[in-house]
C-alpha cells in the first residue's frame, strides 16, 4: 500500500526470482554496502563463499572502521597475555564484546592501521602479516615500545639497504600517512623505519610560547623523544 492524500492505494510489486535477490545481496556485501551474518560467518567488503547466503542469514548496515584503540590491552584484556595477543585472540575477544563475529575485513583494516601508525607490531617469532583467517592464530602482535623503536639516525643509516629524505610540509606528510598502509603491505617481512625531524617557525621571528608548548605536548604523545628545541 502506498499512502496518498487521505487514503492508501494498492501498489503492485513486480515478482523477482530468488536468484536475482541473492545476486544483488551478494554484490552489496562484496562492495561493503551491507554486512552479512549467518552463525559464525561474518562478511563485509569481500565476496561471499558458496553456501553462506541462506534464509537464516541476516543483513545489517555496514560496520564503521574499527579504531586502533579497540585492539589494545585496556580495551580487550581477554585477548592479551604477557603483553602479546594473536590476531585470532583479538577476533574472539572483539566478537565477545560485540555479541557477534566481526567481518575479517574490518579487523584486518584495524590491524593494518595499528601497524602503520606504530601502535602495534608483530613479534620476532610471529608469522607474517597480512594473512588470511586461517593464519590468524600464528600472527602475534605486541605494542610498539619507544625504546625498541628509538635509534640514532647514524645507526639506522648504517644498517639500511635503501634510504631517502625529503622536506615535507603538513599536506605532503598527510599524503605519506594516507599511503602508509600500502607501504607497510609492500614491505611485509622487510625492516621499515621512518626518521622524523620537526621544524617549527622560519627562524626569523619568535613563535608564541603557548604555540610551542601545545605542539610539543602533541608530539610527545607520539614519542617522548620528539621535543622541540631551539
Amino acid at each position: 500500500m502506498a499512502p496518498r492524500e487521505g487514503y492508501d492505494e494498492p501498489v503492485d510489486v513486480p515478482a523477482c526470482v530468488p536468484s536475482a535477490v541473492e545476486a544483488a545481496v551478494a554484490e552489496a556485501v562484496r562492495q561493503g554496502r551491507l554486512w552479512l551474518l549467518n552463525g559464525p560467518a561474518s562478511f563485509q567488503g569481500e565476496p561471499l563463499p558458496a553456501g553462506v547466503l541462506t534464509a537464516a542469514a541476516t543483513l545489517r548496515a555496514p560496520l564503521d572502521p574499527l579504531p586502533v584503540q579497540r585492539l589494545m590491552a585496556d580495551a580487550v584484556p581477554d585477548a592479551w597475555t604477557s603483553d602479546e595477543a594473536t590476531v585470532l585472540a583479538l577476533s574472539v575477544a572483539l566478537a565477545g564484546q560485540e555479541g557477534r563475529p566481526l567481518p575479517w575485513t574490518v579487523l584486518r583494516r584495524a590491524i593494518d592501521d595499528a601497524i602503520a601508525s606504530r601502535w602495534l607490531e608483530t613479534t620476532p617469532g610471529s608469522d607474517a602479516w597480512p594473512c588470511d583467517v586461517a593464519g590468524a592464530a600464528a600472527v602475534v602482535l605486541r605494542p610498539v615500545a619507544f625504546e625498541r623503536s628509538s635509534v640514532t639516525p647514524k645507526a639506522a643509516e648504517s644498517r639500511a639497504a635503501y634510504t631517502c629524505s625529503a622536506v615535507l610540509d603538513p599536506a605532503a606528510l598527510q599524503d605519506l600517512i594516507d599511503a602508509l598502509p600500502d607501504i607497510v603491505k609492500s614491505a611485509a617481512g622487510v625492516p621499515l623505519e621512518f626518521r622524523l625531524d620537526v621544524a617549527l617557525g622560519d627562524g626569523g621571528k619568535d613563535v608564541a610560547a603557548d604555540t610551542v608548548a601545545s605542539i610539543d605536548d602533541l608530539l610527545r604523545e607520539v614519542n617522548p623523544d620528539l621535543r622541540l628545541k631551539r
